[in-house]
């Protein structure tokens, strides 16, 4: 079972650990009604009929969310985009914030110093933002796309 979560909620524990605080807007997928080891109180229609909803917190929702049509993980790596933008960015207002995600949201474009200043992590986060989901990576080939950026980012020391 995998489940699918908007990012709504999500913290920084005291070591710097990634928490999701919140399932309200999760949706269960990969569950039919001969699964055996599903729990007795989940209502398999019911969450059938939440990933077809507009739901998620409005500046995250992806393109497919906002038709009214399917999403599913890939809807989650659009979300996680923008997360990305935001650990990055400096954002002097909630204005300058809003302008710089409604930019990328809308016209699929990062500012020129963002892009000078984090070359390889702009051209990521342009991947996972596509207006497709079709485009954009799976889970995997982003694991393996961090792991690119972690080495970069930490040569490793001689002995």
């Amino acid at each position: 079972m995998l489940i699918y979560h908007r990012p709504a909620n999500i913290f920084l524990d005291d070591n710097e650990n990634v928490k999701i605080g919140d399932f309200g807007l999760a949706s269960l997928e990969n569950m039919d009604e001969t699964n055996e080891e599903r729990p007795a109180h989940i209502n398999l229609k019911k969450a059938h009929k939440m990933k077809s909803m507009k739901i998620g917190t409005p500046m995250y929702t992806s393109p497919e969310q906002e038709s009214g049509g399917h999403y599913d993980q890939k809807t989650d790596i659009y979300s996680l985009g923008l997360i990305l933008c935001e650990m990055l960015a400096s954002f002097g207002t909630t204005h300058e914030r809003y302008q710089f995600l409604n930019r990328l949201r809308t016209k699929h474009e990062l500012p020129e110093d963002f892009i000078r200043k984090y070359p390889n992590e702009s051209q990521l986060i342009l991947k996972m933002t596509e207006k497709s989901p079709n485009n954009r990576p799976s889970a995997e080939q982003l694991i393996s796309e961090f792991d690119k950026l972690i080495e970069e980012l930490n040569p490793q020391v001689e002995q």
